[in-house]
């Protein structure tokens, strides 16, 4: 009995021992492979400034390029556009262009040319027909058109920049919001260009000085017929008189060769395409040009913009003038016509202007093809109604008629 206690003692006391030489071994070990495991995260601490990889968590910043794919959005639903229903919608119609002059003049003559093939761009192949609307310097069609057009893509306008200062300007009378049109584009940034008749006996707008006084047509207020030789007058002191309300540029070009007035400033491109048989023939000249350069027709005829004398005399006649020179003809649709048929129209004029056949057509005629878009009209209006109060009020006062 005495020998199995000692057995059983001897027993416990060895597993006693085997138990704290297993628990005193393993703890040596721990030590280092705890050890180890944290003092990477210790020793990292000099790398908060990498973990400061918060810039990459700045990757918020892909925001912006997560927000490329809200601007491709914008366009996804001219891709996705339902190309059966816009052919269902347009096939069979007949689509009305209002040009905003009197037939025979460079607007009225271009719109012809361009709807012998705008309509095989759209989907459908609609019919399309010219309407005159002259009046009040384009403001009565662009009025026309804004508050009573068909907002379903099938009324089309084209005017001048004029209804678009008239808006800027609040002149009486304007019942439409130029930032709120549906601009389809422009067929060329336009150039102007001033003439006279040979009888005038004027070879620049210089010579407007002192107590010879140089004739001006004109159609309304607010159309570059009167704007350019209003501020040049109260601007630079030349002595330019207006005579306004012509119904078209057509029946201002019958007044100077008649002698009624002695020369009238509107698009070059318009000029040569409908006046050129008396430039060619020298009853008309050129005097004065307005633009972003001089254009390759007229490389000796002096700048516009040459005639300011001070940094805010160019200011003004940069806004007064050439700003507008970016929305001078545009073609565009009433507020309130469905996103996906104005992208189709914007594609359609545009793929237009490009189009072989239409090219011939347009060049024979004497108008040059260099189309601004409609987003880039759009951009243009926003810089004008961008300008400072001060700025504005300047710009008024010498437009004043």
């Amino acid at each position: 009995m005495g020998f199995a206690r000692l057995r059983r003692l001897l027993s416990a006391t060895g597993l006693a021992l085997i138990l704290v030489v297993a628990a005193c071994a393993p703890p040596a070990p721990p030590a280092p492979t705890a050890a180890p495991a944290r003092l990477a995260p210790t020793t990292a601490p000099a790398k908060p400034a990498a973990t400061a990889a918060p810039a990459p968590t700045a990757a918020p910043a892909k925001p912006a390029a997560t927000q490329a794919p809200a601007a491709k959005s914008t366009e996804a639903p001219a891709a996705k556009v339902d190309t059966k229903a816009l052919e269902d919608f347009y096939k069979g119609k007949t689509l009305r262009l209002v040009v905003a002059t009197a037939a025979g003049g460079g607007f009225d003559t271009f719109a012809r040319i361009l709807i012998r093939h705008f309509g095989k761009h759209i989907p459908g192949n609609p019919n399309i027909i010219v309407e005159n609307m002259p009046g009040a310097g384009h403001v009565l069609a662009a009025n026309a058109i804004y508050v009573t057009g068909a907002k379903d893509g099938t009324t089309i306008v084209n005017f001048s920049s004029a209804p678009i200062l008239a808006h800027f300007f609040e002149e009486p009378g304007v019942q439409l919001d130029a930032t709120k049109y549906l601009y389809l584009g422009v067929r060329e940034l336009d150039h102007v260009a001033c003439a006279v008749s040979k009888a005038s006996g004027f070879n620049s707008l210089a010579e407007a000085t002192g107590s010879r006084q140089l004739i001006i047509g004109g159609l309304a207020p607010s159309s570059n017929t009167d704007t350019i030789p209003n501020l040049l007058r109260n601007l630079v002191g030349l002595n330019l008189k207006v005579v306004t309300g012509y119904p078209g540029v057509n029946q201002v070009r019958m007044a100077v060769e008649k002698g009624e007035v002695m020369g009238v400033c509107f698009s070059w491109s318009g000029m040569k395409a409908t006046w050129k048989e008396a430039l060619d023939s020298g009853e008309v000249k050129v005097i004065a040009q307005a633009g972003k350069k001089p254009h390759p027709d007229l490389p000796n005829v002096p700048m516009i913009d040459s005639l300011a004398r001070t940094d805010e005399q160019r200011q003004l006649i940069e806004a007064g003038i050439n700003l507008p020179l970016e929305f001078a003809q545009v073609y565009a649709l009433p507020p309130g016509v469905p996103a996906e048929r104005v992208q189709t129209l914007r594609e359609a004029f545009l793929a237009t202007l490009k189009d072989p056949e239409f090219l011939p057509d347009a060049q024979k005629a004497g108008f040059e093809i260099n189309p601004v878009t409609g987003p880039e009209v759009e951009q243009a209006v926003k810089r004008l109604f961008a300008l400072s109060p001060e700025l504005r009020a300047k710009l008024k006062t010498a437009l004043t008629p």
